[in-house]
């Protein structure tokens, strides 16, 4: 008997240890009352001490949580099981988790180190360190974690140190990362929003995917991103608070097979603005970049400084299709679009379809393309239209208007156009102009829209939008008059036929404001051609004598 009673207390001990503590499985609860655990890291400790045998699921109670989480690889005893964070009432108050470091070297809220299958939803996370700031880090060969729905608050700061990045790749050959998700999350504030780094040209990160993400109110770089492979990144807003700073919307550069499709980018930063920047973009004809069905605007900055819309330099393999482009400020050598492939080494790049306005009346060369062979770039159907009384250099040629650019670009470019969009504002670029409507040729395996509507198969519109116009509709887009100053003047417009079906007449209204006063309607103008006017013809009409 006094054998087996010491048996039984050895036995005893050793399971309070932990030593053979039953790997978790199941859902559990964190906070408040009658949880299994006070904090998530006390859930995460201890899921990292047992392992795992199925999938678990940890809900978090709403509350502020406070103190970092270091994640490593979990031992499990059966394949791809997920451990998932979620806010336990996605209706209720928020779930945040949150630190304070002043540790360079443990620089995180949550860090992934070698981490998988970790999931999070529908929580919070900040930070309040004022001197090392990251929110996320990811670190080691972490794979297929996600973040759904989540929010990533980091610190707002005037610095370009990535000590600030609310959330930050860890770079080099030793931290390879793939194949991990953030989609439907805000990511606000920090030097960079987003700073994800791969290993090195001859070493790519493959398949991390951003997907339907706000991202906002970064001093420096919304996205940036080098040696990625199989990236995808779509239907994401990367815009900011047009305060002081820089406005590197998206930087991808070492990138190969990449999809950077459907997004808004909205720069309005004072100190120069680069919205969508491709540098050294090199995929191959069984890897190519596709870059297609893109918003973008660049609206900030003064005369002082440098904006560009899109800048593609050294791509290859490059598909550059259906994107709406428009700059409205800038240095006089801004530009809506620039590309540079110098030789055929940077070959396989496409260009139909797309849309580039500029509005900024400073500068000089709105539209640069220097691409000496067709077997570097491929490109049609785009319009191109500047209001700065130039449209840009062509292989060195300097072109003032679109039959001179389509002679410089010959074979390229032989039905593109020159045409106001009519945008619907500044920063949202959908699209009302009837030269756009179904003037565009279709693109294999583009068959939605920016909005995700169906392209039409055969004749789809130029730019980011598949629009509509109505059967019958007309626009009055330019008054020879302006101003009036004393004596008499003949007031003309020049009205468009911006429907589908020819006008036999077109009543014009029109108004008058004198030294800024209120405006006046004058007597409406019926205007009877004396043919009808067809689809997109013009046609001045004489509204009257002014003194």
């Amino acid at each position: 008997m006094k054998l087996k009673s010491l048996l039984l207390i050895v036995i005893s001990v050793m399971a309070g240890s932990g030593l053979f503590a039953q790997a978790m499985s199941g859902t559990y609860y964190v906070g408040g009352t009658g949880a299994n655990f006070t904090t998530p890291k006390q859930a995460l400790d201890t899921v990292s001490a047992r392992g795992v045998s199925g999938h678990v699921i940890f809900r978090v109670r709403p509350g502020t949580y406070t103190g970092q989480l270091l994640i490593n690889n979990i031992t499990t005893t059966a394949a791809n099981r997920t451990i998932t964070f979620i806010a336990d009432s996605v209706n209720a108050a928020p779930v945040i988790i949150t630190s304070n470091t002043s540790n360079s070297t443990m620089n995180f809220t949550v860090r992934l180190n070698n981490a998988r299958f970790f999931n999070f939803r529908h929580i919070r996370f900040t930070t309040a360190s004022t001197s090392y700031s990251r929110v996320i880090e990811i670190y080691g060969s972490t794979k297929r974690c996600e973040f759904d729905s989540c929010q990533f608050i980091g610190y707002k700061v005037s610095t370009t140190s990535n000590n600030y990045a609310t959330i930050y790749n860890n770079t080099g050959t030793g931290n390879m990362s793939d194949s991990n998700t953030f989609k439907n999350s805000l990511i606000q504030n920090g030097s960079y929003a987003i700073y994800y780094y791969g290993g090195s040209s001859s070493n790519y990160e493959k398949g991390n995917t951003f997907l339907n993400n706000k991202i906002e109110n970064f001093y420096y770089y919304g996205f940036y991103s080098y040696y990625q492979e199989g990236l995808i990144f779509k239907y994401n807003v990367i815009e900011d608070d047009s305060s002081t700073g820089y406005f590197y919307g998206a930087y991808l550069y070492y990138n190969r097979g990449i999809q950077f499709t459907h997004n808004k980018l909205d720069g309005s930063k004072q100190w120069g603005n680069y919205a969508l920047f491709l540098y050294y973009c090199q995929g191959t004809s069984s890897l190519k970049n596709y870059v297609n069905n893109n918003m973008v605007s660049v609206r900030g900055g003064t005369t002082n400084y440098t904006n560009y819309g899109a800048y593609l330099y050294y791509c290859a393999y490059t598909e550059f299709n259906f994107n709406s482009i428009h700059l409205l400020s800038g240095y006089s050598s801004s530009y809506v679009l620039y590309f540079y492939g110098p030789s055929t080494t940077y070959q396989g790049n496409t260009m139909y379809n797309n849309s580039f306005v500029n509005s900024n009346m400073s500068a000089s060369n709105p539209f640069y393309i220097y691409a000496p062979s067709s077997t570097i770039l491929n490109s049609n159907r785009n319009n191109y239209y500047s209001n700065s009384g130039t449209l840009g250099s062509y292989n060195g040629t300097n072109c003032t208007s679109i039959a001179q650019w389509r002679s410089a670009a010959n074979p390229n470019e032989a039905n593109s156009i020159s045409s106001d969009p009519g945008y619907y504002a500044v920063n949202d670029l959908h699209a009302s102009e009837i030269d756009l409507f179904r003037t565009g040729q279709p693109v294999s395996g583009i068959t939605t829209d920016f909005d995700n509507q169906a392209r039409h198969s055969t004749a789809p519109c130029i730019g980011a939008d598949e629009f509509i116009v109505p059967t019958i509709d007309a626009r009055s887009f330019d008054v020879n008059l302006k101003f009036i100053c004393q004596g008499q003047h003949t007031v003309i417009a020049t009205i468009k036929n911006q429907g589908l079906d020819s006008l036999s007449k077109v009543r014009v209204n029109w108004a008058l404001s004198t030294n800024n006063g209120a405006w006046v309607s004058q007597t409406p103008v019926n205007y009877t051609p004396t043919s009808k006017l067809p689809t997109s013809a013009t046609a001045q009409v004489t509204l009257g004598l002014q003194t």
